[in-house]
């Protein structure tokens, strides 16, 4: 049997939505625009005098995570549980933007001591599923209660929520400082 109510088109919502997506696509751009300068930042030749197994950058984007559109910005890319290192700033249409940096078990514990007496709020996930953003953003812990990690045998990830400004440059900075300094407690 047809739901009435469910199976009812919101024609109101279909007709008005060419302003909705004209002024997403103009952010989405935004948001683009700034990944692409934060890339061009950090190129590939730096980062192996950092750390020889980056793979460099990547900036991609997709429409559909856990419902929502969301554009990526990836900084080393290298997601092995033993050695890897990545930076992934994403930014989750309707949720926010997020700082994660991806860690291979030779790396948490450096990376933790750095971070530890930073006065940023942020988190500790550690489960086999590194890529599973709403669970990631429930079942973290503080980092300030997390002890040092031995032998971890998956991929561990440090995050907090970013604030974005208004002012481009600003937001640029404050990404810019947050990704030089994962660099620092890492290497």
């Amino acid at each position: 049997m047809v739901n009435e109510q469910k199976d009812k088109i919101d024609l109101e919502f279909l007709e008005s939505a060419n302003s909705f997506f004209k002024n997403y696509a103009v952010e989405k751009k935004k948001i683009l625009d700034l990944f692409t300068e934060l890339a061009n930042a950090f190129p590939i030749r730096d980062q192996v005098g950092r750390y020889i197994h980056s793979k460099g950058n990547k900036i991609s984007q997709g429409y559909n995570l856990d419902g929502f559109p969301y554009q990526v910005l990836d900084i080393g890319r290298n997601f092995d549980i033993d050695h890897g290192f990545n930076i992934r700033i994403l930014h989750w249409v309707g949720k926010g933007m997020f700082f994660f940096v991806y860690l291979g078990g030779e790396k948490v514990n450096k990376y933790l001591s750095g971070i530890k007496d930073s006065a940023v709020e942020s988190y500790f996930y550690s489960l086999k599923k590194p890529f599973a953003y709403p669970e990631i953003l429930v079942q973290s812990l503080p980092v300030k209660d997390v002890k040092p990690v031995d032998n971890p045998g998956n991929l561990m990830i440090v995050w907090e929520k970013i604030i974005l400004e208004r002012e481009f440059l600003k937001n640029f900075d404050m990404l810019l400082e947050k990704i030089g300094k994962a660099f620092d407690y890492t290497f």
